[in-house]
Formats: C-alpha cells, sequence, structure tokens
C-alpha cells in the first residue's frame, strides 16, 4: 500500500497527541505504588482506559477485520467475549478485588492459598501473558515494516521505544491516560469507516443480497462450539490477567472500580463491529488482497488521507498498546512478587525503578525472543509452548485463555501472511 505525506504527518501527529498526556502524567509518579496502581487514586475514566488500552489491541481491530474477511460476524467474538468478561468481572470481582487493597493477583491468592499458590501463580502468569506479548509483538512488528518499509530490526526498535514511552516512565496512568486517547481515536477513524463500508455495501440489504445468511450473519460461523470456547476463553483469560485487575487495585474506591470496568465492558463490546464491515466490504471488493491486510489498506484507500493517517496511529496504538499494558503486567509481578521478596531494603527509589526495570525486561525479552524464533518456525513453537501452559494447575490454566487464545490468532495469521511463499505450507498448521 502507498501512503502519501498526508498520511505521514497525521498518523505521527496522532502518536504524539496520544504519547503525550501519558508522558506528562509521569511527573507525578514518585513510588512504586504511583507506578503500579496510581497511587491507588484512579476515576472510573482513568480504570476503564487501563483496561482498554490493554484489551483493545491488534486483535480486536486488525485481527477481527481479517476474519470478518473470511466469515463476517464470527469475528465479533473477540470484542463481544471481552465486553461479557468484563461485565461479570465487574459484577463479581470488582469489589472484592479493590477493598482487598492488594497489587498482584499472586498476593490476592496468597491470602487464602498459602506462599506456594501465590510462586506457582506468579511463575505461570507470567510465562502466560509473556507469551501473548510476542503474538502481539510480531502483529506490531509485521504492521510497522508494511506501513514504513523499513526492515524488521527498525521495527523491533519503534516498538520498543513506543512502548516504553507508553509504560516505562508513567507505568498506569499513562497506560490509561493512553487507553482513553485510542479509544476515541478508534471511534473517530475506525468507526467512521465500518459506517462508511456498512453504507457501500447497500446497508442491510445490500449485505443479505451479497453474503449467505451462513456464516456471514452468524456468531457461529465456524460452529456452536467454537464459538462456545472462544466465549469462554476469553472470559476465564480476562478474569485473570494481571493487567485488568491491576487497573481494578487503581481504583479509588470499590464503587470506581466497578464502575470503570463497567464502562470498559460497554465501550470495548461494539468496537469490534466496524472491523467486521470492514472486512466484509474488502472481500467483497477485494477478494485477491491477503486478509490480513484488509483493515490498513481500507483506511488508506477508502477514507480521506487525514482520516486515513488517524486509523493507521490508532490501529498501531491498539497493538503496541496491548504490548505495553502486557508488559506492565509482567513487570509488575515480578517487582512485586519476585524482586521485593529478594531485595528486602530496598528503598522507595530503588522499588520505583525496579518496577521501570521489569518493564524494560520484560519488552526487550519479548522483541529478542521474537527476532530469534522469526528465522524459524515460530508460530509452531508459540503454540506448543501455550499448549504447556494449558496443563499447569491454577493461574496457567487460566491464562491460556487469554495468553493462548492471542498467541493462536496472531501467530498463525501473521506467519502465514508475512513468510515468504515457500514457506507458507510450514506454518498451514498454527491454527487461527
Amino acid at each position: 500500500m502507498q501512503l502519501t505525506a498526508t498520511h505521514y504527518i497525521s498518523l505521527a501527529v496522532t502518536l504524539l497527541v496520544t504519547l503525550l498526556p501519558g508522558l506528562l502524567a509521569a511527573r507525578r509518579v514518585k513510588s512504586a505504588d504511583d507506578y503500579n496502581v496510581g497511587g491507588r487514586s484512579s476515576g472510573a475514566g482513568l480504570v476503564a482506559g487501563t483496561i482498554i488500552g490493554t484489551i483493545v489491541g491488534g486483535a480486536a481491530t486488525v485481527g477481527t477485520a481479517q476474519l470478518g474477511f473470511k466469515l463476517g460476524l464470527t469475528a465479533w467474538w473477540f470484542t463481544l467475549g471481552s465486553g461479557i468478561a468484563l461485565l461479570l468481572m465487574a459484577a463479581f470481582y470488582a469489589v472484592p478485588l479493590r477493598r482487598s487493597s492488594l497489587t498482584t493477583i499472586a498476593e490476592y491468592l496468597v491470602t487464602d492459598y498459602g506462599k506456594p499458590a501465590g510462586w506457582l501463580a506468579t511463575f505461570s502468569a507470567c510465562a502466560g501473558i509473556f507469551f501473548s506479548i510476542v503474538a502481539s509483538t510480531l502483529t506490531a512488528l509485521h504492521l510497522i515494516a508494511g506501513l514504513f518499509g523499513v526492515p524488521l530490526l527498525a521495527a523491533a526498535a519503534i516498538v520498543i521505544a513506543v512502548t516504553l514511552l507508553l509504560v516505562f516512565f508513567g507505568g498506569l496512568s499513562s497506560s490509561g491516560m493512553a487507553g482513553i486517547f485510542k479509544i476515541v481515536l478508534i471511534f473517530a477513524s475506525i468507526f467512521v469507516g465500518g459506517v462508511m463500508a456498512y453504507a457501500d455495501m447497500g446497508h442491510w440489504q445490500g449485505l443479505t443480497q451479497s453474503f449467505a445468511a451462513y456464516p456471514w450473519f452468524s456468531l457461529f460461523g465456524r460452529g456452536v462450539e467454537d464459538g462456545l470456547v472462544s466465549l469462554g476463553s476469553m472470559i476465564v483469560g480476562v478474569i485473570s490477567t494481571q493487567t485488568y485487575v491491576q487497573a481494578l487495585f487503581s481504583a479509588r474506591d470499590t464503587k470506581t472500580a466497578a464502575v470503570g470496568c463497567c464502562a470498559a465492558a460497554l465501550i470495548v463490546i461494539p468496537v469490534g463491529l466496524p472491523s467486521v464491515m470492514i472486512g466484509m466490504f474488502m472481500h467483497l471488493h477485494h477478494p485477491e488482497i491477503n486478509s490480513i491486510d484488509a483493515l490498513p489498506l481500507y483506511l488508506v484507500t477508502y477514507l480521506p488521507q487525514c482520516l486515513g493517517g488517524i486509523g493507521l496511529g490508532a490501529v498501531l496504538l491498539s497493538a503496541l498498546g496491548s504490548i505495553a499494558g502486557l508488559a506492565l503486567g509482567v513487570g509488575t509481578m515480578i517487582s512485586r512478587d519476585i524482586v521485593s521478596k529478594i531485595w528486602l531494603k530496598a528503598t522507595a527509589a530503588g522499588q520505583l525503578w525496579a518496577s521501570r526495570l521489569s518493564v524494560l525486561a520484560v519488552s526487550v525479552t519479548a522483541m529478542v525472543f521474537v527476532e530469534l524464533s522469526l528465522h524459524g518456525a515460530a508460530g509452531q513453537r508459540y503454540l506448543s509452548a501455550a499448549d504447556v501452559l494449558h496443563f499447569l494447575p491454577g493461574q496457567g490454566a487460566r491464562f491460556n485463555g487469554r495468553g493462548c487464545y492471542g498467541c493462536r490468532h496472531f501467530c498463525g495469521a501473521f506467519l502465514e501472511a508475512y513468510q515468504p511463499v515457500g514457506n507458507q505450507q510450514s506454518v498451514a498448521g498454527a491454527r487461527v
């Protein structure tokens, strides 16, 4: 796809406007508590922004449009399932979690099941989220390489730089601010594109004339069992992911935690629908393209250049924001559940930098892992590792929902899309 100067300028401005508030918020971070849970003073908007900033990633935008290109409404399961999970979280978990005044899932489990459960939770949860970071990093790498025409090494540097700008200095507050701006950008661009695509296909009458009822207008386009498994995995995974729990811990009180989580759910649920419409539009008018290119190609081709650049910025921020939020969650568990148990006499400044450096270490390690794996059958290795997590007790099994689902979805999709033709058969088994 060919980008114009207007695309690049509007994309750059979008990134700058989104990153700036979070960097300014970093000035208020004086302790590890400020960094990890926003000083436990977050309002409902920041709680919702923190959750949205992580959960609305590449799967909710590029991945949903890709599956919409192939199967239609079935692609809505990711954001629909996420929203349902967040509603359940708001109804049953937000109040007791916030009332505990803790920071990590492991700390919460220790109160009922003892230290062994805490250690198991920490290691299995970190491993599960790490593979989700790796899968999201694959998304971001190839998206950046495709948009800017840069080699993967340069794309990797951009991913690390933007990810660290999102959370390294400001922690949870920066992530929350970026999440708020990101969802505004998505509504201003991708939602507009979805409405335009719906109208250009002739509204409902045109859709029904162009597409068969099944699978295109069914949530169970891949079968009822697959749909219910997708829903179940999202519910279990979202409820047990550190970053979302961390957002609840950051709320100023129990009511704020519940309201923020509910607000995030109501925003997340419809986010996937415009991407579905765009995917179906591209299938109808450009059936020859690679399905993974459906959303970015639509934004570049059919939206005004300025709005298209904003949309590309929103897509890029979705992928990078998800990486940053997940890295923050893993970094928090490492610093709170491991480093603090070893470095018993750490000062307040030491604890803060332990949190920051843990996030840095997670981000860099994931990138190194991806770079090394790109030279082999990466997708199958991620799937194998994720399948191992399925058999870990406690937290490992729970994280299979979020981590493995994201890993399966993106590793298969992107390796199939971007590997040379001769290598595509080797990743055909990577399940999407």
